[in-house]
């Protein structure tokens, strides 16, 4: 790793969840603020999105299935954020983790 590399490694906090999404996008409930992201696997390939009021499109972050991803929140207009996700060829459930 280069010295000018930093890594940082988040701590889970509260608890996880789950929701399903098919070709309509599934949404979490509202995460705990201030977190640094969410990690998030599914059954299936999913898009998702991390945000306020959100909703999973076909634009979003494509992730395959069974692999846990972490996505940064990037919310800096205050108030609680979801994830969302929605099948890419299938439905299925997702899993998720906020980190802090």
């Amino acid at each position: 790793m280069r010295a000018d590399t930093k890594q940082t490694i988040a701590s889970p906090v509260g608890a996880g969840g789950t929701f399903t999404y098919t070709g309509t996008a599934g949404v979490s409930g509202t995460l705990p603020t201030g977190i640094s992201g969410v990690m998030i696997w599914g059954t299936t390939d999913m898009y998702v999105v991390l945000g306020v009021g959100v909703s999973a499109t076909t634009a979003n972050w494509p992730i395959p299935s069974f692999t846990p991803v972490f996505i940064p929140n990037l919310n800096e207009v205050g108030g609680n954020v979801v994830v969302s996700a929605i099948q890419i060829s299938a439905g299925g459930s997702a899993y998720y983790q906020p980190m802090a």
